[in-house]
């Protein structure tokens, strides 16, 4: 698994302990489900793997897909919150 991939996760663990996401974050098998064709490799590929560079890779792959999963949910749920943030708004003018 490369650095990058494990900070990465570190980032998004720390942040979500810590509240980071105040509101909800939709839930990250809807952001998979949007491209099921990628999270279906990713999943094959982790469990058929012949090397051990294989499998290093076919780890390094799911987590890189399942990281920005996460990233995008968190985007979603920010976006969401600002436009009801407005909705809510304007009905109190």
């Amino acid at each position: 698994m490369s650095s990058l991939d494990i900070e990465s996760l570190r980032v998004i663990h720390r942040e979500l302990c810590r509240g980071a996401a105040r509101g909800s974050v939709p839930p990250i098998s809807l952001v998979l489900a949007t491209n099921a064709g990628e999270c279906h490799t990713c999943l094959c590929d982790m469990q058929y793997w012949v090397s051990q560079e294989d499998g290093v890779e076919a780890l390094n792959h799911w987590v890189s897909t399942f990281s920005a999963a996460v990233i995008d949910a968190c985007r979603d749920a920010d976006a969401i919150s600002r436009e009801m943030g407005a909705i809510r708004d304007s009905w109190v003018r």
